[in-house]
């Protein structure tokens, strides 16, 4: 990356990281009463503004504000990309194949329901615009048949084939899409970390290999414990639907937790890995929150010290992913009339 590039994206990502929400905001915004009440402070008194002029904030549906606070994030993405022309274009593409890959998810797991007609709801569409997937198809689709041939001309069609093709009218193997899914996300971020035209950096795993290291082995703890917990899946059962190689875990680190025979022993071995540190930290309420407390601690430690621009950016954008997500539990609990402290509890980072 150019030296100026790299010097200005890193500043960037500062900038945008001093913006965060506060303690403070988060307290008003836990206080407020109604889904308006949150658009209005958000609107007011947050840099989330821009994103939110164009709403009535009195009358603002739930699903309506949070696609505003996506599209927010995308505008930062945008933002950070207009820094390096050539690290710009992967990442900005990287993440709009992020959002792709959760569109198609979210398409899969409605079939099952009886809310499959929620899709529409859900339905960014000003993500159309920068992405390659045809979201209209997705949102007309009935069948796994129908979700694969809405991504017919995306490189996801190859990798959903499998899986979709042939099941007809039952249930796809989500866990195996999303675990088949996640791998060429993976794949798809090294195009992006390796320097440009630097013959000698081809294929190194460079300093954000190891960064996103830990947010594979989160994933994969997390899928491992489930499945020990509620199926007491044994560790090749447990093999055929995670994938521990993208992670920091070595292999004998992996098979001792994989042979665990409880998910309580599973913990005990998990906190004699280089993470137990990092869970010891953690009530362990359920596995995801402990999990996203991790990589969320690695995220926030990362981006305070590292000087690398593209661990910076990727380490910023986890960030400001988190405080998307926090903000939809606080949509999501007011909307349903949570206390607020149920809905504190499951707030990550908001102190830090």
């Amino acid at each position: 990356m150019n030296k100026t590039a790299g010097n200005a994206l890193y500043a960037k990502c500062h900038a945008l990281f001093g913006k965060r929400l506060t303690e403070g905001d988060y307290a008003a915004l836990l206080a407020c009463k109604s889904v308006g009440d949150v658009a209005a402070y958000l609107k007011a008194h947050t840099p989330y503004a821009d994103a939110l002029a164009d709403i009535h904030t009195p009358t603002v549906r739930r699903q309506q504000l949070e696609l505003h606070l996506r599209y927010h994030l995308f505008q930062q993405i945008a933002a950070l990309c207009r820094y390096e022309v050539s690290l710009g274009q992967s990442f900005y593409r990287y993440y709009i194949q992020r959002g792709e890959v959760g569109q198609v998810l979210n398409c899969l797991r409605l079939l099952s329901s009886e809310h499959q007609d929620d899709y529409l709801l859900t339905l960014p569409t000003y993500f159309q615009r920068f992405s390659d997937l045809d979201l209209f198809a997705l949102a007309k689709s009935k069948t796994a048949r129908d979700v694969l041939d809405a991504c017919r001309h995306t490189d996801y069609y190859a990798i959903l084939r499998p899986y979709l093709e042939k099941v007809q009218d039952k249930v796809p193997d989500l866990n195996a899409i999303e675990l088949a899914l996640d791998a060429y996300l993976a794949a798809q971020v090294l195009l992006c970390i390796v320097t440009k035209g630097d013959k000698s950096a081809k294929g190194k795993r460079v300093t954000p290999v190891r960064y996103l290291g830990v947010d594979a082995d989160m994933k994969a703890i997390a899928v491992a414990y489930r499945l020990k917990k509620y199926l007491r899946a044994n560790a090749n059962q447990i093999r055929a639907k995670t994938d521990f190689s993208a992670g920091r875990l070595n292999e004998k680190q992996t098979d001792l937790l994989l042979d665990a025979p409880t998910e309580d022993e599973f913990m005990r071995r998990l906190r004699r890995t280089p993470y137990g540190k990092d869970f010891d930290k953690h009530e362990l309420l359920y596995i995801e929150d402990a999990t996203a407390r991790v990589a969320y601690a690695h995220a926030r430690k990362t981006f305070r010290y590292t000087m690398d621009a593209g661990v910076t950016t990727l380490a910023y954008l986890d960030l400001a992913e988190n405080e998307l997500k926090n903000l939809t539990h606080i949509i999501e609990g007011i909307r349903y009339a949570a206390p607020s402290e149920e809905i504190r509890k499951q707030l990550v980072g908001m102190t830090n």
